[in-house]
């Protein structure tokens, strides 16, 4: 956005979901998004869930495994730690 973004950047924040029109246009060689209007997002017009990390793998069976790599560390003393941190109740993901 080249032109009168100081009002526009006053209109949201950091983390905030905006909607932008923009057009393309190719400058010596190379794709340019020139950005021509930026508005902020209402919560009803986006899933938040589409901008955060996921995956469609099982969770629980992601956990298991994981759980059950550390249980077959031959090293106990590096056994006991990981387990420390995938036992630990903060990071569970139920």
């Amino acid at each position: 956005m080249w032109d009168q973004f100081a009002p526009v950047e006053k209109t949201f924040e950091r983390d905030d979901v905006v909607q932008v029109r923009a057009r393309v246009k190719l400058y010596n060689g190379q794709k340019e998004l020139t950005l021509e209007q930026v508005i902020p997002a209402a919560e009803r017009d986006y899933d938040l869930g589409d901008f955060l990390p996921h995956t469609k793998c099982d969770i629980e069976q992601l956990y298991a495994e994981l759980r059950a790599a550390v249980a077959a560390m031959k090293n106990p003393a590096l056994q006991r730690l990981l387990s420390s941190v995938v036992d630990d109740p903060r990071l569970h993901p139920s």
